[in-house]
């Protein structure tokens, strides 16, 4: 049995409280508990006994433990992960089990300023989506021709410009909560993979699947995947199956979100999702994908396959990669925009997001070929270890200069097969925020990936 978790042990403090720790005896928590009979549900118990249950409302609402074996699991949506194993040692109960990630990587915290500065933000979005809603019958076509898009781009642009980074970790859910909430409404099965260094893998279909595309999620470094994202995953897995016979399965990267961890923290995360991906498939069989900022670091990950990253283990790989995808890479990390003018009107971020999101991800690191492609002269890309390329932008979004500029570069250097898709009147990553906020019309950068995926496998 594969254990996607640390060891926690579970040492009992008094009849309802227990301290977690791992493996190295740092504390990961102090939590409440009950611990109750099966047989007679009135009686406590001790936790390590033959059929004990133990009982903590809204984290692990049933675990049944006997001992040296598998936790019997008699209500699978209830709990957070796929594998819980007890383990008895010298009268002390050990449990391998899946918990909320939070409890490992504690969700941020805010000063008392900072939680009643939410307020008026929340304040500010709120006027926002009424404005957006009140003038979007006049509106011009510089914005999304959607209603839906045109507010739910309306209030994510004040979002970002208003709130700071922190603020916006701490209001929205993790990529990890995200995940089990979408495998739990779907009925899909929860598969984890802990990575290490912090990072965790999770997957969307089949691991034993012929073709797997590992998935970087965008987000400006600092923020998680939305639901949007695993219902993209779902899409291409239920068309490639549907309309081209494919077999593909998504492994898609949850790495430590800035300034929590900065550069390279995040790319070596990235190589380590492929490294293990590499474990059971063949370099054919694997592409990357990424978007935004996993657009940056699906670059990067090409980048120190064929220019070893003095910071990053190496990676043999002797053939090169099936694919990799690109939508609406963040190949410059340029904050300074003042001497161009912007119109941001028809896509969901504005410049005002550049410089903080930047500047978390780098901390005190500088820029380089790593983290900015469009700085690498063409010759950089030559050897990059990947059959095709499918790079992506949104007509409308504020990034597509510098992504022109970018794709000019690699078609110059790069000796695969390297195409640009452009989707008319579309934002930034449009193929994945339009799906979490509602809207139901096809965008033309979405058709063309899966297109681009049953042509490629």
């Amino acid at each position: 049995m594969q254990l996607t978790w640390p060891r926690l042990q579970m040492q009992r403090n008094d009849e309802s409280e227990a301290i977690l720790k791992d493996r190295n005896r740092r504390p990961l928590g102090h939590q409440k508990w009950t611990w109750r009979s099966a047989a007679n549900p009135s009686q406590n118990g001790n936790p390590c006994d033959p059929h004990m249950r133990l009982n903590r409302i809204g984290l692990l609402d049933f675990l049944q433990f006997r001992l040296g074996d598998t936790v019997a699991r008699e209500d699978l949506n209830s709990l957070s992960h796929s594998q819980d194993v007890a383990i008895t040692v010298n009268s002390t109960c050990y449990l391998e089990t899946g918990i909320l990630p939070e409890m490992i990587a504690p969700k941020i915290s805010l000063s008392l300023a900072e939680k009643l500065d939410l307020l008026p933000a929340l304040a500010s979005i709120t006027l926002t989506v009424f404005w957006a809603l009140l003038t979007s019958l006049w509106r011009s076509a510089a914005y999304p021709k959607t209603l839906v898009l045109h507010i739910g781009y309306a209030a994510f642009r004040k979002a970002t410009a208003r709130l700071t980074v922190a603020q916006m970790q701490y209001a929205l859910p993790t990529t990890d909560q995200n995940y089990e909430r979408y495998v739990r409404k779907h009925k899909l099965p929860s598969k984890t993979v802990d990575l290490g260094d912090g990072a965790l893998g999770h997957w969307i279909g089949d691991p034993k699947a012929d073709n797997i595309l590992i998935w970087y999620h965008g987000g400006g470094f600092a923020l998680p995947a939305n639901r949007g994202y695993f219902q993209f995953f779902l899409n291409l897995i239920t068309h490639l199956r549907k309309y081209h016979n494919k077999s593909l399965s998504i492994f898609t990267l949850t790495y430590t979100l800035a300034p929590g961890a900065t550069y390279p923290t995040q790319l070596r995360q990235a190589t380590s999702a492929l490294r293990h991906i590499l474990t059971t498939h063949s370099p054919s069989q694997i592409l990357l994908g990424g978007d935004s900022a996993g657009g940056n670091l699906v670059g990067g990950v090409l980048s120190h396959l064929a220019h070893h990253h003095p910071q990053i283990t190496p990676i043999p790989c002797e053939e090169s990669l099936r694919g990799a995808i690109m939508i609406a890479p963040w190949t410059s990390l340029a904050s300074d925009y003042t001497d161009q003018e912007i119109d941001s009107r028809g896509d969901l971020i504005t410049p005002a997001v550049a410089g903080p999101w930047a500047q978390a991800y780098l901390g005190s690191g500088e820029r380089d070929h790593y983290t900015d492609l469009s700085s690498a002269p063409a010759e950089w890309f030559e050897s990059f270890p990947v059959e095709k390329v499918l790079v992506c932008g949104g007509g409308r979004e504020i990034l597509l200069p510098v992504i022109e500029g970018f794709v000019e570069k690699l078609r110059e250097g790069f000796k695969g097969e390297m195409e640009f898709c452009v989707g008319e009147g579309e934002g930034h990553v449009a193929p994945i925020y339009n799906l979490y906020i509602g809207e139901k019309e096809e965008t033309g950068q979405g058709m063309r990936v899966r297109g681009w995926l049953g042509e490629t496998l």
